[in-house]
């Protein structure tokens, strides 16, 4: 004779069962805690930009519109910079006063302070036109006398693109030695974060005119002499 086996389920102890429920509940909190953290932090997160007024050690002090805001930076702070040449990466030595940058960063709302993530400096363009009084083939520069600017010094940099009007031909590219003094100039570029003189300038895009620069510096086009008049005098009659 076969005796069945009967399969008993034991009870689980009502001290193990509250163990249980309590886990659950702590499972939960700790949930609802994280996700309010993570609400709080996105709501701290906050991009300033404005001038740097000062650099003092690893922090920044940024003039806003706002009114003046304090950047704390550290090791984990990611530096860029855009210009002409497209984004590189810099360091916060490359920041000087004056510059305008945009923050990235977690705002402590108590001290008004920013631990920043990452930091942008924008270098802004600059156009000139003007008259070539110079060209330096072997620094690789230019310098353009322009009517309300002053003089300027123009770096031709490997990426600078050299357009020339030509007559019958139109615009051709070109380079450097095609540049002669007195053409007439339209450059555009950058000013540099530190550049050597105060009014040197990093080319981007130069068109050329050849040919005296009319106008740009002052200079007005020379006017034609007058013919002298002459009396008319009587021819006489063939007979």
């Amino acid at each position: 004779m076969i005796t069945p086996v009967l399969a008993v389920k034991e009870a689980t102890p009502p001290g193990e069962k509250l163990g249980e429920e309590r886990l659950e509940q702590i499972k939960e909190l700790r949930e609802r805690v994280a996700t309010k953290v993570a609400e709080l932090r996105e709501k701290m997160r906050r991009a300033w930009y404005g001038e740097i007024k000062e650099v003092s050690g690893t922090t920044i002090i940024l003039t806003t519109k706002q009114g003046e805001k304090t950047i704390l930076t550290n090791e984990d702070t990611l530096f860029l910079r855009i210009g002409a040449g497209g984004r590189k990466k810099i360091t916060l030595a490359d920041l000087t006063s004056g510059e305008k940058i945009v923050a990235f960063g977690q705002v402590d709302q108590e001290k008004g302070e920013m631990t920043a993530k990452v930091i942008i400096g924008k270098t802004l363009p600059i156009n000139i036109n003007g008259k070539v009084t110079a060209v330096d083939v072997e620094s690789g520069t230019i310098t353009v006398a322009t009517l309300r600017l002053g003089s300027f010094i123009v770096d031709i940099e490997t990426t600078t693109k050299i357009l020339v009007w030509e007559k019958g031909k139109g615009l051709t590219k070109s380079g450097l030695s095609k540049i002669k003094v007195g053409d007439r100039v339209h450059v555009n570029g950058i000013v540099p974060t530190k550049p050597k003189e105060s009014n040197r300038i990093s080319a981007n895009r130069i068109l050329v005119l050849p040919g005296r620069a009319v106008g740009i510096t002052g200079e007005k086009p020379a006017t034609p002499a007058a013919s002298p008049k002459t009396s008319p005098t009587a021819t006489p009659e063939e007979e």
